[in-house]
């Protein structure tokens, strides 16, 4: 609440400055940049003269170019960090991702287990799982692997400290020792190149029987013709399982689950980054979904209805188009993977290949089957590309 008084207060003297305070803080970090050298130490000097204004004394400053800290004395540096050092080993934690500021690309710190757990209980998993800090999601298929086994784990009704069965101790034992092979990641922070012709945002959704999620990429097409896709983040939730009354939730609504989870999260990040797209297209491979999105909501079940009425109100701007299975990467984080193997799914930090090429193939849906077609009795033509 103060640093949002402070911006209001100052935002004429200092409007740079006032809007990271508004958008970049969380808690007491703020991450921000600027497109250029000069714009970025500009920046640095009006956070420090509005945050003094407030009587705020900013400190640890962290940058991947040590010119941009010329003008930062340098006791305020972050205390973990040297711009100077040669060999770039030099990491600083923002935000609770760590960050190679010279390198400038992103990991994780995971320790390995001093020495293996004699007795798995449910405490010690949870325990487990909340030391793995991942707020922009970039190991989100990990993390829906290991809320997938604690899963299983409550749906025993153990007791916090009662040892869990063989097999599930198997499996976390396996999942907990590849988790340290995360630190082999570099993750490029900078999610968009030196003159692109066209920055595009693409997002996926996807759902399984068990959960569901949606991922993030940047997409930019270079004046020689080549593309690169960035991933920015991603998002996933679990499934309930079906437990006494309570009815399972179908396919076609667990997609729209994730249909409107990828929505949320687009409208998220269009507020809080300042780029200009020049094309925002989100894909599902569910052609139930489509359908529903492209429909009028009087037409559709209350279920339906409430949560198309939200996708359509966060996305109307933005296209919606098919995508196949096996071409989504959204597919990996609605189903999990273990650590050892996302490290190496191409499709997860590069986004499809259809989308890696400058001219982009269109994909003819599959016929729908049988099983899904009462779920289709509101939507009156079939789907196509757009």
């Amino acid at each position: 609440m103060a640093l949002s008084q402070l911006a209001d207060d100052e935002r004429k003297e200092f409007p740079l400055a006032a809007l990271v305070l508004r958008k970049s803080f969380n808690i007491d970090d703020a991450l921000c940049g600027a497109h250029t050298i000069e714009g970025a130490q500009s920046l640095c000097q009006e956070l420090l003269s509005l945050l003094k204004r407030g009587g705020f004394n900013a400190h640890k400053w962290c940058s991947n170019d040590p010119i941009i800290l010329q003008e930062i004395p340098k006791h305020l540096w972050g205390t973990t960090f040297d711009v100077e050092d040669a060999l770039n080993t030099e990491i600083v934690k923002t935000l609770g991702v760590v960050w190679n500021a010279p390198l400038d690309w992103l990991s994780f710190r995971i320790q390995p287990l001093e020495e293996p757990i004699q007795t798995v209980t449910r405490k010690k998993v949870l325990s487990e799982i909340a030391k793995f800090f991942d707020p922009l999601g970039l190991g989100g298929p990990v993390v829906t692997s290991a809320k997938l086994i604690f899963r299983e784990i409550g749906l025993l009704n153990l007791g916090w400290d009662d040892p869990i069965p063989d097999v599930l101790t198997a499996r976390w034992r396996e999942f907990r020792s590849q988790l340290p092979k995360l630190n082999d990641l570099e993750i490029p922070r900078w999610i968009l190149s030196d003159g692109p012709n066209l920055v595009e945002l693409h997002g996926f959704s996807d759902a399984s029987d068990q959960a569901y999620g949606a991922c993030l990429y940047t997409r930019l097409i270079h004046p020689n013709g080549t593309v690169t896709m960035k991933l920015i983040c991603s998002r996933s939730r679990i499934l309930p399982k079906k437990t006494g009354k309570l009815k399972p939730i179908t396919t076609p609504r667990a997609e729209l689950l994730a249909a409107l989870l990828l929505s949320r999260e687009v409208a998220k990040i269009i507020n809080s980054v300042s780029i200009k797209f020049d094309r925002v297209t989100l894909w599902s491979d569910s052609q139930i979904v489509l359908c529903w999105i492209r429909k009028s909501t009087s037409d559709l079940q209350l279920y339906v209805a409430n949560r198309v009425i939200e996708i359509q109100k966060l996305t109307r701007e933005y296209q919606w188009q098919y995508i196949s299975s096996f071409d989504n990467p959204a597919d990996i984080i609605s189903r999990g993977e273990m650590p050892q193997n996302l490290i190496h799914r191409y499709i997860w930090w590069n986004g499809p290949t259809q989308l890696n090429q400058d001219t982009v193939r269109v994909i003819q849906p599959p016929p729908l089957q049988d099983e899904y077609l009462p779920e289709m009795r509101t939507c009156l033509a079939l789907i196509v590309p757009l």
